[in-house]
Parts: structure tokens; sequence; C-alpha cells
């Protein structure tokens, strides 16, 4: 029997286990070895790795990402795989023997081919979500230019075809999913793999669904992502579960904390690849000159945090006012600065119900359309001045807070690692019912 939906496969039942005591949780780890979880993860995004760092002395983790040792040269505290070092993907698991395996996306050959593998082994496997989501259409049709080219450069580098030796052996990685024991799949299983190489993935999952090709569980930051998977791989609810978001909960738990004889300043959290919304070099520069302005009139320098995706761009606008910042104490700077700014950044979502952070409108963007629903303000991106930073305020009262949280934050207490923690424990516990 080829493993299906989790409720039909698995037994899970995760509102109980998010409510063990400690005490229990502890002895579990003291009497058992640390679970091994596979993780196919864009570890050249440091910035992601936060919840596998935290969670390290608890799991076991061994992460894959690229094709070849050789394309990899990147630093990464935790143990590696590559695609090339095993013929098929059942063989690489049977050598590893990981009790669950992660995904920050399933949107590839290689992927695809080691989550059905999986689930074929019974080895339970979801979607981990690393940030706020539009809805599906958005991804094909807004934002599908543009993201086509930074994948090409980053998220997808590592599953390009070098070579003909590397087409071969992605075919024959997804070939080998055909076994005797899922006949009734070999037909979708040839028809997706035919669309894939005509379209866009994106494109083609809505088209092609089937339950070999979507994860056991889907680990969701919160309600704002769920349509979007739903649209695209028809999930049903009990393949979901919420935790908040991991890389906010130290910003939403921060405690009071100065830098002794620092020079005040404006704080920008900057937003990647808003040229998809229209924005271009030149326009975005100029929103960095008028905001410089700004901060000067009031005698403040003005802190830039980079998004990721900008770190390497040469056509950044300079000023001696100016102070860009990658790798950065984020809650140092927000502690310290005289105003917070930002367009749409997932860093600043927990700053909104607080009234901490003042964000900018850019035209054509669904994503603020949304927050505006909200009740959320913003300023104009190309006309704001000091006056209206000056008496800018906002609207959120205390039932709008709480949708807003509901919506964006799930819970806006800082413990999203704990809940993600526990779901890994009753997923790698999750008990496989007799065939």
């Amino acid at each position: 029997m080829v493993a299906g939906a989790p409720s039909k496969r698995f037994r899970f039942a995760p509102v109980q286990l998010l409510f063990v005591s400690p005490q229990v949780s502890s002895c579990s780890i003291l009497m058992s070895a640390k679970p091994k979880i596979l993780v196919y993860w864009p570890y050249e995004r440091t910035d992601l790795l936060v919840p596998f760092t935290k969670l390290s002395e608890r799991f076991e983790w061994h992460f894959i990402r690229f094709r070849y040792r050789e394309e990899d040269g990147l630093e990464l505290p935790f143990e590696r795989h590559y695609w090339s070092d095993y013929s098929t993907p059942a063989a690489f698991l049977k050598h590893l023997k990981p009790q669950a395996v992660v995904f920050f996306e399933l949107s590839n050959l290689y992927s695809c081919a080691l989550n059905i593998a999986a689930k074929q082994l019974g080895i339970p496997t979801c979607i981990q979500e690393h940030g706020i989501k539009m809805t599906f259409d958005f991804y094909v049709t807004i934002a599908k230019p543009e993201k086509q080219s930074v994948n090409k450069t980053s998220t997808q580098q590592s599953i390009s075809i070098p070579s003909r030796k590397g087409k071969i052996h992605l075919l024959r990685y997804y070939f080998s999913l055909f076994k005797p024991n899922v006949i009734k799949f070999w037909p979708i299983l040839t028809i997706y793999l035919l669309r894939v190489f005509k379209a866009d993935s994106d494109r083609v999952f809505p088209k092609v669904r089937f339950s070999l090709r979507t994860a056991n569980f889907y680990l969701l930051i919160s309600k704002q992502n769920l349509e979007y998977y739903r649209t695209r791989d028809g999930i049903s609810n009990d393949q979901v579960h919420y935790f908040g978001n991991p890389y906010l909960d130290d910003l939403i738990k921060m405690q009071p904390e100065s830098a002794p004889g620092s020079e005040p300043y404006y704080l920008l959290i900057d937003e990647g690849n808003i040229q998809m919304f229209g924005i271009s070099s030149e326009e975005k520069s100029n929103f960095f000159s008028r905001l410089n302005d700004c901060a000067l009139s009031e005698n403040k320098r003005l802190y830039i945090k980079l998004h990721p995706s900008e770190y390497d761009r040469s056509d950044l606008f300079t000023h001696p006012n100016i102070r860009y910042f990658k790798a950065a104490n984020m809650n140092l700077l927000i502690n310290n600065a005289a105003h917070i700014f930002a367009i749409s950044s997932t860093i600043s979502l927990p700053l909104i119900p607080n009234n901490q952070v003042i964000l900018f409108r850019l035209p054509f963007n669904p994503f603020q359309e949304l927050l505006e629903s909200y009740h959320v303000r913003f300023l104009p991106f190309q006309t704001f001045t000091v006056e209206d930073i000056k008496t800018f305020g906002n609207t959120l009262n205390d039932e709008n807070v709480e949708q807003f949280v509901l919506q964006f934050l799930f819970l806006n207490d800082g413990n999203s690692i704990q809940r993600l923690k526990a779901l890994y424990e009753q997923i790698i516990h999750a008990q496989k019912l007799p065939d």
C-alpha cells in the first residue's frame, strides 16, 4: 500500500503533543539518541537556518541541496549530502535511515522524487514554511518573470542541469520510482514528468495532482499561507499544522537593549525584489535618497538592513550618512532606532500590532492591499514628507490586532521554535498503520 494522506497512513494528533509536560519531554530526550532528520533546504541562505541551529541539541540534521560536492563550497554546521552520491532516492534513504524528511519546497524533480521515495518507504515527509506567501496566482502571474530570474541564480542553482551526465542522473533518479507496487501511479508520474519539462513546475502542480507528490504534512507559519497550498496541492485540513514564525521569535521576545554612545538613526528594513511591483532601481535609489534627506533634516543617520536577496547588488544608493547592514543584531538595531521603516518585509510583521513601524505603500502590491484590509496604514512610497513621519499613527484597534496576528503570525508570543519542535517530535514518532 502506497502512503497517501496522513489520516490514512499515520496516527498524528498535533494538539495533544503541544501540551506535553516539560518533564516528559526531557525524559524522552535523555533516553534516546538524537532523531535523524533529512532536510532539503537552501543553506546558501544562512538566515534561514535558524530553526535547525536552535534545535540542533535535540535533532541530528542532515542536509541535501546540490547535485555535486564541487558545486557547494559553503559553510554549514551540519552533515551534508549530494544528489550524485546515490543512483536512486530509495538507496539514499535506506543508507541514511532518517526518521523524517523536511522540504523547503517540492519544486523540482529531485525533491519530488525524494518525497515520493520517502513515502513509499513509510518515512513521513513535510513542507516547512520560511515566510509569508501570497495567493498561488500571484506567483504564476505577477511575480513569475522576476521569480524565474531569481531562481536561476540562487534557489534553483542547485538543481540546474550542467551536462548530459547530470540529466541522465536526474532521469534515473525519477524513473526509479516506477515500481510494480505503485503501477497505478505510472501514468500520472509520466504525465507529470512530461509536463514539468514543457512548462514551469508551479503552473503544472495544480493540473497534475496525485497523493504521492504532496508531502504528508504542511508546517505553516500562519493561516495566510494556507490558500497557496490548497490551490496548488489540494491539501486537506488534517495535513496542515501552524507553528508561527521561528525567524521572529527573538524579535518578539527581545528585551530593551542599548548601545552606549550610539548615534541617533532611522532604521529601514529593506525589501527584496520590489521590481516585481514596477519599481525600478532608479526609483528605489530615489526612495533611499528621500528617506536619507528626512533623516538628515532631523540630524540622524540612516541605517538600512538589507534583504538577503540584495546583499550582492552593486547599484545601491550611496551617501556618507547611510550605513548598510547585512547580518545584524536586529534587537539592537530596532531598540535604538528613532523610527523604524519597512515596505512589507516579514521582519516588520510583529512590529505592526505594537505601532513600532512605519510602512511605505508601493503601487500594484497585493500583499499591501491585504494588509490594508486589516486597517494597516501606509505612507506613500514616492511622496512622503518629514511631517508625515512625525505625525504618523496606526489605526489598529484591539479587534484588528487580534485578526492581524492570527492571519499573519499565528501567535505573537515568540514560542514558534517550541511549537515546531513539538511537531517534529510527533512526526518522527508517527506510527505507520499496517497495510
